[in-house]
């Protein structure tokens, strides 16, 4: 796999050359020891300045029970300590108990206010509609514990749901592993969240405790501790093979210890919860249940108001009229993360418990961060990647640096970074096109230098956060645009790339996943086809499947070389209109394809965000007010995400014209 990735980079560097003329006359990066290439000096410039605010410009919270503990200990800390760092004013709106239509009401009546941006708290699904009457009043709205994907929503600032749901199956694991029996989520049955979790822990402790069964019901927790312990006393009787449970909501975990001590069964069947407030982290102290999970709530909020402030007055750009392209200019998502209480911190964590937010430090005058790549004077980089890295570090008043080899050579990729770690940069970002960078990865990280990742992700590795897109959404977006053209079709698609590859396995995820609802007479082989990053090897792949699968009726092109040898294979078949093909990247030959209509889309992954956000949550890992505990690298705390998903940008026949004409 490895060089079949080294081929597909060589062949995109040249096609970069023929298409991208002018950086051809830009002085080119120097080796691993190099400053900032000249290239993307000058390729920096397309990033505008970063405007300052409004004297009343105003972001709002918006929530139902607005005096819950849960949330003044945490969200309003982290919304608050944003706000004093960009100098603007905050309000707080919603009613002081649990009653959706006023809640709804609230919203809609602050429109006419104007604010900057808008946080809303996602409990229910029907908040799409005020949500969408915000958007469509020009007010941003960032949705955070949970999300409201199918609203207009500009970005969601919360935890990955089906991560909780993994971190939660995997300590949970580690005392079913040899058990035979079944296990219980207790939660809200409705709410698309509640379901990634429970998707989390079915497919954890699928591997992790085979002998178990995840029980597809979801049991109503009425939201009410009380409640969920009747329910859960119910289940222990009425299921003698039950071994485990899931609290997936503030309700349910105190319910669930309540049972299992009530039913002397505390060490037998064993609880896991959502949230590590007082009540849980006491379940968690007298043993009844044995870990309990809280998403970095400070981070969503602190993360989600910058974000919507970075939607009036970002540099960034990818066209000189975003807007009219619909084009964000901020990321889809924030992955904020958890913190796991267990018997063996939770002593610790309630006595270093901290209860505000400090205060943000300046920079160092030679705070210099880094980013490590082979081939440095790619195009790709110098007109998307170092903008973004370019205008942070402007902003930040920092020093950056560019390390790695002019060509593609791993061995010397891994030498420059090694290399680089007796300078002590301040955070160093990586572009992960292979699995074995994790080792120098974790090295950087052990010498106490921060890491995110991009282009990629090494998530077993030491990284503090991955800046990139997310390839199962990516696959969504793919499908969705081609589910356009095949929702009354019946037939097959079949995704060309590089099938050892997990994010490409995540893509045909997504692909699979989107399809089934939106085309649900296609479907998508199993196979990913080998492209040999080689696009005349991708058009005699696919001219032969064109000529053996007659039912054949569209193609997914995962890497840069697939959608141009689809698109030249579909014209030699004259199945242009007919068969129907999508790509990532919208590179020079990309967009030709899209232009002749040999594809209906292309879709390419927001660079210059990934190095803009990668770069100053490094800063961050620094120089952060966000505290969870007193001593937060004591107890393994990130006080940055887990990651950032930038989001793509799709290329369509009817705005491929506007796209290569305004393009920056």
């Amino acid at each position: 796999m490895k060089k079949r990735m080294y081929v597909l980079l060589a062949v995109l560097v040249a096609f970069a050359m023929v298409f991208t003329a002018c950086s051809a006359q830009q002085e080119p990066a120097q080796s691993s020891s190099a400053q900032t290439p000249a290239a993307s000096q000058s390729q920096a410039q397309s990033a505008s300045e970063s405007s300052a605010p409004v004297s009343d410009e105003t972001y709002v919270w918006a929530c139902q029970y607005n005096t819950l503990p849960l949330f003044v200990n945490n969200d309003y800390v982290g919304f608050e300590a944003a706000a004093k760092e960009l100098g603007v004013k905050t309000k707080i709106i919603g009613p002081q108990n649990i009653d959706l239509p006023a809640f709804i009401a609230a919203m809609e009546q602050e429109i006419p206010n104007k604010p900057a941006g808008m946080m809303v708290v996602c409990w229910d699904d029907s908040l799409a509609d005020p949500v969408n009457k915000c958007v469509e009043a020009g007010i941003p709205v960032a949705t955070t514990d949970g999300d409201l994907p199918n609203s207009k929503r500009q970005i969601c600032t919360s935890v990955n749901w089906h991560d909780m749901g993994v971190s939660m199956a995997t300590e949970l694991g580690k005392y079913l592993k040899d058990k035979q029996g079944k296990v219980v989520q207790i939660g809200i049955p409705g709410n698309a969240f509640q379901r990634e979790l429970h998707r989390g822990v079915v497919d954890t402790l699928a591997t992790l405790a085979p002998g178990v069964q995840v029980v597809e019901q979801i049991y109503e927790s009425k939201s009410n501790s009380q409640e969920v312990t009747k329910t859960a006393s119910n289940l222990i009787t009425s299921m003698p093979d039950l071994v485990g449970f899931v609290g997936s909501d503030s309700s349910s975990g105190p319910g669930i210890g309540q049972a299992l001590k009530e039913a002397n069964k505390v060490g037998q069947i064993f609880g896991v919860c959502v949230d590590a407030e007082a009540e849980q982290l006491k379940c968690v102290q007298e043993g009844s249940l044995v870990a309990a999970f809280c998403q970095k709530r400070k981070l969503g909020t602190y993360y989600g108001l910058k974000m919507l402030y970075d939607y009036h007055h970002t540099p960034i750009k990818f066209t000189s009229d975003d807007a009219a392209l619909g084009i964000s200019q901020i990321p889809l998502s924030v992955s904020v993360g958890t913190i796991t209480i267990t018997p063996d911190i939770v002593e610790k964590y309630i006595a270093t418990l901290a209860s505000g937010a400090g205060e943000s430090t300046k920079p160092a005058s030679d705070e210099t961060y880094v980013w490590a790549c082979q081939y440095n004077t790619l195009p790709l980089f110098v007109n998307n990647d170092y903008v973004g890295f370019e205008a942070a570090a402007k902003e930040l008043g920092v020093k950056t640096k560019i390390i790695g080899p002019q060509n593609i050579d791993l061995p010397a990729f891994i030498a420059a970074m090694e290399q680089e770690i007796p300078n002590k940069p301040a955070g160093m970002m990586v572009v992960c096109w292979d699995d074995s960078l994790a080792d120098p990865v974790n090295k950087c990280v052990e010498a106490g230098i921060p890491v995110a990742t991009t282009d990629g992700d090494l998530p077993n590795s030491k990284r503090q956060i991955c800046t990139s897109v997310n390839w199962h959404d990516m696959g969504v977006s793919m499908a969705t645009e081609l589910g356009k053209y095949l929702k009354d079709k019946q037939g097959k698609v079949v995704q060309i790339g590089i099938p050892g590859n997990a994010f490409q396995r995540e893509l045909h995820r997504g692909v699979v996943d989107t399809l089934a609802t939106l085309a649900p007479g296609v479907q998508v082989v199993e196979q990913i086809y080998e492209s040999k990053s080689n696009s005349q090897e991708v058009t005699k792949t696919a001219s032969n499947l064109i000529t053996s699968m007659p039912d054949l009726v569209g193609f997914v092109g995962s890497d840069s070389s697939s959608g141009p040898g689809i698109g030249q294979a579909l014209k030699e078949a004259n199945k242009v209109g007919q068969i129907f093909g999508v790509c990532v990247d919208a590179e020079a030959e990309q967009l030709k394809c899209v232009q002749e209509g040999s594809l209906v889309a292309a879709f390419c992954q927001k660079r210059k965000l990934g190095t803009y956000y990668g770069l100053k949550m490094l800063y961050d890992y620094h120089h952060t007010p966000i505290k969870f505990t007193s001593d937060d690298a004591a107890l393994g705390i990130s006080q940055i995400p887990l990651s950032v998903s930038v989001g793509t940008i799709t290329i369509t026949p009817e705005n491929v014209e506007q796209y290569i004409k305004t393009k920056q």
